[in-house]
C-alpha cells in the first residue's frame, strides 16, 4: 500500500456505500424527467407523425387523381393525333397534278351537272 496514492488508500479503508449508490438519486431525477419528456412529446411526435402521414397520403391520392386525370388527356390527345395523321396521310395521297391537269384519259364528266351532289350531301339545282 505504500506505493498507491493517499486518497486512494483513503477510499478503499473508509467503509461507505458504493459509488453509484451515491448518484442514485440523480440518476433516478433524470429517469423521471425522461419519462416525462417522453410521455410528453414523444406522444406528440406520432400524433404530428401521423398527422404528417396523413397528409403525404392525401398529396398521394391527388396526385394519382392528376395523373389519372392526364391519362385521360393523353388518350384523347392521342385519338386527335391519330386524326390529324390520317388527314396528313390522305393530303399526301392526294395528287396536285390531277387537279391542275383534269381528269384523265378515258374518263367522261357527268352528263347532268344540275343533278350532281355537293359534298354535304346537297343535290344542287
Amino acid at each position: 500500500m505504500k506505493n498507491l496514492p493517499w486518497t486512494y488508500c483513503m477510499v478503499i479503508s473508509t467503509p461507505r456505500s458504493p459509488p453509484w449508490q451515491t448518484f442514485m438519486p440523480t440518476i433516478n431525477k433524470s429517469f423521471v424527467k425522461l419519462n416525462k419528456y417522453l410521455h410528453v412529446y414523444g406522444n406528440y411526435g406520432v400524433d404530428q407523425r401521423n398527422k404528417d402521414i396523413d397528409k403525404l397520403k392525401s398529396t398521394v391520392d391527388g396526385l394519382e387523381t392528376d395523373v389519372k386525370l392526364l391519362e385521360k388527356r393523353v388518350k384523347v390527345s392521342e385519338k386527335k393525333f391519330d386524326t390529324l395523321r390520317g388527314c396528313i396521310s390522305a393530303w399526301n395521297d392526294f395528287d396536285i397534278q390531277d387537279v391542275k391537269e383534269g381528269p384523265t384519259k378515258g374518263t367522261t364528266p357527268p352528263q347532268n351537272m344540275e343533278s350532281e351532289q355537293d359534298f354535304n350531301g346537297i343535290t344542287r339545282p
